[in-house]
């Protein structure tokens, strides 16, 4: 394993193959070593095979329950991985921080898991007001994935907000929705 991880560049076919060895429990185990004791010069070859594998929702919450070892990118990776609302739990610190790639890959989480709580719904009405394009524009998209076939609330919701930005985001991805919807997608 520690020679595989030696190795700068996999191409997909070489990883797939690999991956049968992977996604075994002993693999897990040590994979899961691997992930404890990488340094800045493993951690993304590390990461990336531990993402290929069936356990890496396991290896998530490790990475999320320590983010102070890890960079961004293996936290962003972690944070779209988590599959159990339960787990969900580790990702509130990071709504809080001010980064937002960090928001995006919640975002994503929330979408992947259809996991539209109160608090998480709020949460997608703070973010379709930000100043990042990219981040009104994941909002308004788990917004209208979620209310989509409620038309009257996503107009009312238009009607309401006055930031321009965020009602625009809202109404390509209601727009888009309904392309979608008229075309069997």
């Amino acid at each position: 394993m520690k020679e595989i991880i030696k190795r700068d560049h996999w191409n997909n076919r070489e990883l797939k193959y690999l991956m049968q060895f992977f996604n075994t429990p002993e693999a897990m185990v040590v994979i899961y070593n691997l992930i404890k004791k990488h340094d800045d010069l493993n951690e993304k070859r590390i990461i990336t095979i531990a993402s290929r594998t069936r356990y890496f929702t396991d290896y998530s919450k490790y990475i999320l329950n320590n983010p102070e070892k890890f960079n961004i990118d293996s936290i962003c990776l972690a944070i779209r991985n988590i599959k159990d609302i339960d787990d969900f739990k580790l990702i509130e610190k990071f709504k809080k921080e001010s980064n937002w790639i960090y928001h995006v890959n919640i975002i994503h989480a929330i979408m992947n898991n259809n996991f539209f709580s109160k608090n998480n719904l709020d949460y997608l009405l703070t973010c379709l007001h930000s100043n990042h394009w990219w981040l009104r524009h994941r909002s308004a998209q788990a917004i209208i994935q979620y209310y989509g076939s409620d038309e009257k609330l996503i107009h009312f919701l238009l009607q309401t907000i006055n930031d321009n930005f965020a009602k625009d985001s809202l109404q390509v991805s209601l727009n888009k929705y309904q392309i979608a919807l008229n075309q069997g997608g």
